[in-house]
């Protein structure tokens, strides 16, 4: 796989790594169901993306991941966490 971002894009990629750390961290011991912190951190890394593309946006180079910018993955995040969230709430 081939990582590619512009500017400080790579913002967006370190921010996939939160949900995805939170996820081994509470899963390896017993398997259990771990949508809810998940979705919280999917939540945080939408947070993260948003007010880095809000400081960012000023700059005239683009700061895109996978040709996307920073806003749309604060979207994307959101999108991750209310999967995360409908998936617990599910019986």
């Amino acid at each position: 796989m081939i990582v590619f971002w512009r500017g400080y894009g790579f913002i967006g990629l370190l921010a996939a790594l939160l949900p995805i750390g939170v996820n081994f961290a509470l899963s390896y011991p017993v398997p259990q169901s771990t949508a809810v912190p998940v979705g919280f951190a999917c939540l945080f890394s939408a947070i993260v993306c948003f007010l880095a593309w809000r400081v960012l946006r000023k700059r005239p180079e683009p700061h895109t991941l996978y040709g996307l910018p920073l806003s749309i993955w604060s979207i994307v995040y959101i999108g991750f966490a209310t999967w995360c969230f409908v998936a617990a709430a599910r019986p």
